[in-house]
Formats: structure tokens, C-alpha cells, sequence
């Protein structure tokens, strides 16, 4: 630190936060720059490029995304995932970059800004920072300097808004799934024009949003879908997709090689429902799989980050190991993600073919941790049978032992935890607090701020809310020997039904689950 009188001025530096800066998503081509086509005129180099005695100008990447978190700031790099804290100091000269400053300008704004004399350690300490940032990607350099200075953005706090939303860009599709969440509520809503969304993209670039997730009905059905995410792009976001795959061809491979389309997108899951046409189909029309199966190959020859959503039911609860067979195995897919189908949407009406009976749930539980042991770190869930496994028996090893988890608050409705890290919005505009409360309206996009819904609407700080209520005070729940240890489930399923937020979900209600099928389903070789 440089000290003058009782003034203290701390170096500039970079926060050694390993989570931070650590590659937040695995992309395959991360590595490749995408900086000639944001701004040709600026050259990356590193510093041992830079003669000592030689002039070069700073700028600030274009695409950097920066946000404000106490006396620190976050610098995000959509083009790679990666993440930088500096604190005011580091903002200082990150903000000096303005694409006239040469090396020896950030200590003498530095010395100006904190009155203090201009000293060999001040310079030492404004270079090094800005050969950093320069070398991480965040800074580039030129030996031109650019015809106006750029000033510094105005910059968004990191509690004004999510760090993600989920986007439903259309309510078209081109199947009928027999258990699709958002077919029924959806039904007689127009899609928005893109300019309403690109216009939505400018503001969440302006509160630092870091990615969206898009989805549908069929996300391709929108023909101008490679605007929306080139608008994506230029917010300086990062973006997923969810897609029955179906639309998807060589064609499409091709428009994602366009512009910075590819280096940004996070992964495409693709919903393959079986291991073959006579599984799949029964649950989202004939035809279904093979076209599916084609959009997932096409996108895995491609080297894409593709992965794969099975949705567990009645049709398919007997064929998931030859369904893991073909998504592993054959195909070689890294890994992929399993959740059930929900008496929600067309699952309504279709509840009694669809939804998994007690004893198929316990049959899917007993096959999907068997093929979690045979395939270590390959099958995923964060919600259906495998995760509820896993949650029925840490709540009987806390009740043999009397010690709660930690890994999930026990004893309260703390299930879900969408409303504080994430909100979404259907293809009209309406913001929910996640897809699934397909009525919970926070507003339109347009007509309300996102960061005055997340920081103020009452629903949100209501669901909020929700993890401080005792299970055993939960109307239902009352004397039940498992409230000690049980999590309410997601609040969208009874909300869904029955309007009510303070209420446990009875699908995954343990008590319920032992009355119907009698207890956990042994499995060998299980933690």
C-alpha cells in the first residue's frame, strides 16, 4: 500500500477468489477468440510484447460484461464463462481504459484520484494490473488510439437482478407431448415480436445478466430465432437451449457457425424419451424419435455441448437402462439429466396414462440409482424419482442419527430455491418466478423493470419467505414424525392445483410415498 499523511490508498488488485475465476461453463471452443470480430482495430498482445519505451493504448473489451458487489467489481467475459474480481482500485483503472490511455496515464489517475505523489510502486502496481487483465482477455491494446476516448458504463449492482432467466421465446411446437408442462396454460397466447425481446436483451445487458436459457414450445419454430440470439450476443450473454431436436439439421450447424453464435452457447439439451421409436413415440408422437435422434447426432458429430433430457412415465419407466445404453454408450453423449412427468399442463389430462403409479416410481428410483453406480458422474437430476432417492434417504439416515444434512435445510419449506437465483418469462412477455408457476405473474417484460420485480414485488419476497416455515406448521403436515427432516418439494405443483404457496407438494411427501409402496426400494451397491 502507498501511504500520504492519514491518507491509504490500497494496490490495485485482482480478488483471489478461485471460484471466480474459474471457467463457469465447459464450452468447446472457449479457447477460440472471438476479439477480431468485435472490434478488428484492436490487437490483443501480451506484455511481453510491449517495449518499455514504447507507446500503446488501452481499451476495455467491448464485450465485457461488469457488475458491482460491495467495494468490488465483477468482470464477466461472455466469450469464455470466466469471471474476475477486482476491487475500487482495479475499477479505477479498468475504467481509465478508454482506448486513449497509455500505460504511464493509469498511475497518474491513480496519484490525481487518491492524492498522492506519483511513485515507481504506483506505476509498478497500475501496470501489472492492466498486464493482467490485458493477458486474461478483459483489456486489449493498440498502437493507435482510438478518435474519442470511450467513457466508462454505468454500472448495475449485483442484487438488482438474477444472474439467469429462463426465456419460453414461443408457444408454437411442432409435437404433442403427452406431458408437456406448458401446452395447456399457453393455449391462445401470441409470441412476441423480436424486436419486444431484443429490446428486453438491452435492458438485462444493462444489469449485467449473465445468461438465458431458451425454450419453448419448439424453440426453432421462431424463423427469426438467429436475430434473437445474435440481440443475445451483442447484450454481451451467454445462452442454452432446450429443444426436442427434431428441426434441427446440418443447416442449423451452419447458422450457429455464424457471428459469435457458437463460442457463446453454454450447451442444447435435446428430450429423447426412449431407446427407440416404440418408446418414444408413445409419448411425443410418431415420427418423433428418429427426427430427434438425428438432431442429436448432428450436433454431437459437430462437436457441440449437446446433452439429453429423458422425462420418466409410464410408457418408458421399463426401458431407461437401454435408454442409458443408447445416450452413453452408442451415442457417447458425456452425461444426461432425468426428471418425471408432472400432473401439470397436458399431464393434467393425461394424468392417469402419463404420471408414474407409486410402484412405477419406486421402479424407476430402484433402475436409475443402479445405472448412477454403472455410470459414475453420468446421470444427472434435480428433481423426479433418482433426486427423490436420494432426498428419502438422507431423511432416514438424519432420523436414525438425529443429525440433519447439511447439504439442503431440513425441517422447513426450503425446497425450491429458483426465486433467488433465477425468474423467467413465457413467449407473451409475462415474468414468472419460475416456468413451471405458469400463473404467477410478476409483471411483462416492457412494462415493469426486472431489476424492480426481483428487488421488490411481493410474490417474490413471499416464496422467499417460504424456508422459514416449520414443515410441522404446514397445514397437512401437522404431527407427521418426517417434518423434522423434510423440505415442502416444489412449491409449483399444489400452487399449481390449488392457488396455495404454503403448502408441502404430496409428490414428494415421504409419509405419503411409505403409505403407498411401503418404504425406499433396496439397491445394491447404493451410498
Amino acid at each position: 500500500m502507498v501511504l500520504k499523511g492519514n491518507k491509504e490508498v490500497v494496490k490495485a488488485t485482482v480478488l483471489d477468489r478461485n471460484s471466480r475465476d474459474q471457467v463457469a461453463r465447459l464450452a468447446t471452443t472457449a479457447e477460440t477468440s472471438d476479439d477480431a470480430r468485435i472490434k478488428p482495430s484492436l490487437k490483443k498482445i501480451g506484455p511481453q510484447d510491449i517495449p518499455s519505451d514504447s507507446t500503446v493504448f488501452w481499451s476495455r473489451q467491448p464485450h465485457i460484461s461488469v457488475c458491482l458487489e460491495g467495494d468490488n467489481a465483477i468482470l464477466f467475459d461472455p466469450d469464455t464463462g470466466r469471471e474476475k474480481v477486482i476491487n475500487h482500485t482495479g475499477l479505477a483503472i479498468w475504467n481509465a481504459m478508454q482506448g486513449t490511455t497509455r500505460t504511464e496515464d493509469f498511475a497518474v489517475a491513480l496519484a490525481r484520484r487518491y492524492e498522492i505523489n506519483l511513485t515507481d510502486e504506483i506505476r509498478a502496481d497500475a501496470a501489472a494490473l492492466a498486464d493482467e487483465l490485458l493477458r486474461d482477455g478483459y483489456a486489449a491494446t493498440s498502437g493507435i488510439p482510438t478518435p474519442e476516448p470511450a467513457g466508462a458504463d454505468a454500472y448495475s449492482w449485483i442484487h438488482e437482478a438474477p444472474r439467469n432467466i429462463d426465456l419460453s421465446l414461443t408457444g408454437r411446437c411442432n409435437l404433442k407431448c403427452a406431458y408437456c408442462f406448458y401446452a395447456d396454460e399457453m393455449a391462445g397466447r401470441q409470441d412476441l415480436p423480436a424486436e419486444a425481446w431484443l429490446d428486453f436483451f438491452t435492458e438485462l445487458k444493462s444489469l449485467a445478466v449473465r445468461s438465458l436459457t431458451l425454450s419453448g414450445g419448439e424453440v426453432f419454430m421462431r424463423r427469426d430465432l438467429w436475430q434473437l440470439i445474435d440481440g443475445i450476443v451483442d447484450a454481451r450473454m451467454r445462452y442454452s437451449i432446450l429443444s426436442n431436436g427434431t428441426l434441427i439439421t446440418q443447416k442449423t450447424i451452419e447458422q450457429f457457425l455464424q457471428g459469435g453464435r457458437r463460442i457463446r452457447l453454454d450447451s442444447i439439451q435435446i428430450s429423447i424419451d426412449g431407446s427407440c421409436a416404440a418408446v418414444h413415440d408413445q409419448s411425443r408422437g410418431k415420427g418423433s424419435f428418429e427426427k430427434a435422434l438425428r438432431g442429436l447426432r448432428v450436433l454431437k458429430d459437430a462437436g457441440f455441448p449437446v446433452t439429453a433430457r429423458v422425462t420418466v412415465n409410464r410408457h418408458n419407466v421399463d426401458d431407461l437402462a437401454n435408454t442409458a445404453r443408447l445416450l452413453l454408450d452408442e451415442i457417447g453423449l458425456a452425461r444426461f439429466s432425468t426428471n418425471d412427468a408432472m400432473p401439470m399442463g397436458t399431464g393434467c389430462a393425461h394424468q392417469d396414462s402419463i404420471v408414474l403409479t407409486p410402484q412405477q416410481r419406486l421402479t424407476a428410483m430402484k433402475t436409475l440409482v443402479q445405472l448412477e453406480n454403472a455410470y459414475p458422474g453420468r446421470i444427472m437430476a434435480t428433481a423426479g424419482s433418482l433426486i427423490l432417492w436420494h432426498m428419502f434417504r438422507e431423511m432416514e439416515q438424519a432420523k436414525a442419527t438425529g443429525t440433519p444434512v447439511r447439504r439442503w435445510k431440513m425441517g422447513s419449506l426450503s425446497s425450491c430455491g429458483c426465486m433467488f437465483v433465477k425468474l423467467a418469462v413465457h413467449h407473451d412477455g409475462m415474468i414468472v418466478p419460475c416456468n413451471m408457476l405458469a400463473a404467477a405473474s410478476l409483471g411483462t417484460i416492457g412494462q415493469v423493470q426486472i431489476s424492480s420485480i426481483w428487488q421488490n414485488h411481493p410474490l417474490l419476497k413471499e416464496m422467499r419467505g417460504r424456508r422459514n416455515i416449520p414443515i410441522e406448521k404446514v397445514p397437512g403436515c401437522e404431527g407427521c414424525d418426517w417434518s423434522p427432516y423434510c423440505n415442502g418439494g416444489c412449491p409449483a405443483d399444489e400452487y399449481t392445483h390449488t392457488g396455495k404457496l404454503y403448502v408441502a407438494s404430496m409428490s414428494s411427501c415421504y409419509r405419503l410415498f411409505i403409505k403407498e409402496t411401503g418404504g425406499l426400494p433396496d439397491v445394491d451397491g447404493a451410498p
